[in-house]
């Protein structure tokens, strides 16, 4: 029984990490604990698979159910070391990235901004909670032109274009703006820049 308890909840415990995409953003300020307590879950089945290993020991390894056990217990903490967020990327169902800018905060509080190749925006936000922002995007000239943009709920109104500019350094950042005043812009450092090479410089 208690074999079955641990194989249960091992399964329930993978399904969540997998399932990741689909929920890390939808719980807001609680998302960052239910991160911790998911941390605090893994180590305790390490311990509970670290327990396992000693009795087979102890046994001779005698016991085939317990070395069964051990075995699909060793998998799957693995996959889940190996792949935190999951076996399959969900992400790429959202489109091909043509542009990404990344800006880490205080407190390593991370903005990540993506470019779709199908005219879709995302920027995902990881700062003591997870939220996610959604959108589409229009490039004219030099200007990127943000609409139907999805903001959760209590986030302050997004920004309404952005542009593609060097910083002192040379490097490439993007900057976004909340009106045609061309004040107050946010900064990102761009990673990834595949716009030049893509027919998305044309209106979809």
């Amino acid at each position: 029984m208690q074999r079955k308890i641990i194989v249960s909840f091992t399964i329930i415990f993978f399904i969540i990490i997998n399932l990741t995409y689909f929920w890390e953003t939808k719980f807001g300020s609680i998302s960052m604990p239910i991160f911790v307590i998911l941390m605090g879950v893994f180590f305790v089945l390490v311990l509970v698979l670290l327990q396992q290993i000693i009795l087979a020991i102890r046994e001779n390894f005698r016991l085939s159910s317990r070395n069964s056990l051990i075995v699909f217990m060793t998998i799957i903490l693995a996959l889940i070391y190996c792949h935190p967020n999951g076996i399959i990327d969900f992400e790429q169902w959202e489109g091909k990235d043509v542009l990404i800018a990344q800006r880490e905060g205080s407190a390593n509080c991370m903005t990540t901004f993506k470019l779709k190749q199908n005219h879709n925006f995302v920027e995902k936000r990881v700062c003591f909670a997870f939220s996610k922002i959604t959108g589409k995007y229009e490039i004219r000239n030099d200007t990127i032109f943000f609409s139907e943009v999805k903001i959760p709920q209590g986030k302050q109104p997004y920004y309404k274009y952005a542009l593609i500019t060097k910083s002192v350094d040379n490097k490439h950042i993007l900057q976004q703006y909340p009106d045609s005043t061309d004040s107050g812009s946010y900064e990102l450092w761009i990673t990834k820049d595949e716009i030049s090479q893509t027919s998305i410089t044309s209106t979809p």
